[in-house]
């Protein structure tokens, strides 16, 4: 294909369409062919050509504008489209099992026109029950779900929403401006990743998916935080009722004071600490009880969390905390996802230690801090520091010294006309 000759309005996309590689016409008929076995038996043939049309608008509208990622200028390309990822992946006992994404930035202008046409098409597909038409190629690999809805409300509002790979977009109807702009209050788009993808591709791999739709519809971004972060642990062959009955006997140390149970005949199911539509919450169940019937997510729990099959009569115990963009930016500092992975050890350790605990006998209200977590809530940290990494502490006790920095600092007198330390600061050094 001629670069020199852009597609500049829709009225090009014959012409850039006879123009196009024979490697990309090859992938664009797999796409038809996939889409017409996907649509239903007898009438798939006005409808996959329907949506093929659709796709191929865009997939050749985005081959012929060339564009490498859609950069800003004025942006660290690096940081535009690499987002800082987790050294640890989330394959282990413990880890991320909801992630909710608000990424800030922009649309490229010369795509956005024809990704709202296509999205708006698939869309009314969607809400007329019509599966097949509300398929979208965004690029030659990549085929996505258009739902009948957008999300959300108020001007946060994102219009369309669509699906790939187990992971959720939602767009705004905003139209791009010309620069991006770094001190903008609303998102332009939002990601929800579930726990499968999370579980079973991991961390890295669910960014780099997350980065390859956004080059396919033309968005690149400054900034990503995270809105929600469901983190939790699953201690296999620990009974639910061994929570429960700390609980009952007031055994415990909570920063909420909302505590209810959910029963199953006389079993106990669930734990929940905190109200339901609480900032910050915790429900402790049991996993096991709850996917037994579900071969599949069965199945990727026993291989890539608990190892084994529980004991039936024991399970396996998830305790899983809940937490929003307000506690996390306001309490915790954590504005962006770079933050969340430099401070969700030390975002772990509040949570399991001053935002509940389990003690070994009811604390003395008034003296809380004396009692610290049970054998059982020590297995709890413990899953938890071996996902995130162990805390590193202060040195409480300076080893020259022998005294504690903080109250070394708090000594120095200060004089307010000399711009020299005191000599008793110097002789410490």
């Amino acid at each position: 294909m001629d670069d020199s000759k852009p597609c500049a309005g829709f009225e090009d996309q014959i012409q850039c369409a006879s123009e196009t590689s024979t490697g990309l016409v090859k992938n664009v008929d797999q796409l038809h062919e996939n889409i017409a076995k996907i649509g239903p038996q007898g009438a798939a043939g006005v409808d996959a050509a329907a949506q093929a049309e659709r796709s191929d608008q865009l997939i050749v509208r985005q081959e012929c504008q060339n564009n490498a990622g859609s950069e800003s200028s004025n942006t660290d390309p690096l940081n535009l489209q690499r987002p800082p990822l987790s050294s640890i992946d989330t394959l282990t006992s413990g880890g991320l099992d909801y992630l909710s994404l608000s990424y800030y930035g922009k649309f490229d202008p010369e795509k956005w026109e024809l990704l709202v046409s296509n999205l708006s098409e698939c869309q009314k597909s969607a809400q007329e029950n019509d599966k097949l038409n509300s398929l979208l190629g965004i690029s030659p690999e990549i085929l996505v779900l258009v739902a009948p809805s957008g999300k959300g409300k108020g001007a946060s509002y994102a219009k369309w929403k669509f699906s790939y790979q187990g992971i959720v977009f939602a767009i705004r109807n905003q139209s791009p401006s010309e620069n991006l702009k770094t001190d903008q209050k609303i998102p332009d788009v939002f990601v929800d990743v579930s726990s499968n993808p999370l579980m079973t591709i991991g961390e890295i791999r669910v960014f780099e998916i997350i980065l390859s739709v956004f080059k396919a519809i033309g968005f690149s971004f400054f900034k990503f935080c995270p809105s929600r972060v469901d983190l939790c642990v699953d201690l296999v062959e620990v009974p639910t009722s061994q929570f429960y009955e700390s609980i009952k006997r007031w055994c415990y140390v909570s920063r909420t004071p909302f505590t209810d149970f959910k029963f199953k005949t006389r079993d106990i199911q669930t734990i929940y600490i905190g109200l339901s539509g609480a900032k910050t919450l915790l429900r402790i169940y049991d996993k096991y009880q709850e996917c037994k019937g579900k071969p599949e997510k069965y199945d990727l729990l026993k291989m890539l969390r608990w190892g084994k099959d529980p004991d039936p009569a024991i399970g396996a115990t998830r305790v899983e905390y809940q937490i929003r963009r307000q506690p996390l930016k306001k309490q915790h500092s954590i504005d962006t996802y770079e933050d969340f992975k430099q401070k969700k050890a030390d975002l772990c350790v509040y949570l399991t230690n001053d935002w509940f605990r389990i003690t070994d006998k009811e604390p003395d209200p008034r003296h809380t801090e004396r009692f610290g977590p049970s054998a059982l809530w020590r297995q709890v940290i413990d899953a938890f520091e071996d996902w995130t990494g162990k805390k590193v502490e202060r040195r409480a006790v300076d080893q020259t010294t022998n005294r504690d920095p903080v109250q070394l600092e708090k000594q120095v007198d200060f004089p307010s006309n000399s711009g020299r330390l005191p000599e008793s600061v110097y002789s410490l050094r």
